[in-house]
C-alpha cells in the first residue's frame, strides 16, 4: 500500500471510491447522479488551504482523507472534511493506516490539530475514538440551512 497526496489527477477515482464507501452500510446513500460528486470535488481543488492524502493498492486508489489548514492564533490545523475507504477495502486497516499517515504529514508540516466532524453514535466515531480523538465538550456545531 502507498499513501500520497490526493490531487486533481485522482479525481475521476475518488468519485468511484467515494460512492462505493458511502453506498454500503451504514450509509447506503444511492448515486443516481455523479455530477454533484464531481463539482464537489473540483471545487475542493480550487482551494489552496486544501490538502488531501490517499491510499493506493496496486496503483488503485483505494482510500481519501480531503481537509484544509486553517491558521488560528494557536497555531496551524487541519480540519478533516472527509474521509472515506472502498468498501472492499474496509476494516482492513487501510483508515487507520491513512489516518496515521496523515497525522505524520501534519506534524512535518508544524500543524498542531486534527479538527473533524462525525455523526454522533456512528461507527465513524468509534472509529475516530479508538485512534485518540477525544470530543470536545464546551464545543457544540451549529449551523444554519440557508
Amino acid at each position: 500500500m502507498r499513501f500520497g497526496v490526493f490531487t486533481s489527477a485522482d479525481l475521476e477515482e475518488g468519485v468511484g471510491v467515494y460512492c462505493s464507501a458511502f453506498s454500503s452500510e451504514p450509509w447506503n446513500e444511492q448515486f443516481d447522479d455523479l455530477e454533484p460528486i464531481r463539482k464537489y470535488f473540483e471545487s475542493y481543488f480550487q482551494y489552496s488551504c486544501s490538502f488531501g492524502f490517499c491510499a493506493k493498492w496496486e496503483n488503485q486508489l483505494i482510500g481519501v482523507g480531503m481537509g484544509h489548514i486553517h491558521p488560528t492564533v494557536q497555531g496551524f490545523r487541519y480540519y478533516l472534511d472527509d474521509f472515506f475507504i472502498h468498501s472492499q477495502h474496509q476494516g482492513k486497516g487501510v483508515g487507520s493506516k491513512l489516518l496515521n499517515y496523515i497525522e505524520v504529514k501534519c506534524r512535518e508540516n508544524n500543524i498542531e490539530t486534527i479538527v473533524l466532524h462525525t455523526l454522533r453514535e456512528s461507527i465513524s466515531e468509534d472509529f475516530y475514538k479508538k485512534r485518540g480523538f477525544k470530543t470536545r465538550s464546551k464545543l457544540i456545531s451549529l449551523a444554519i440551512r440557508l
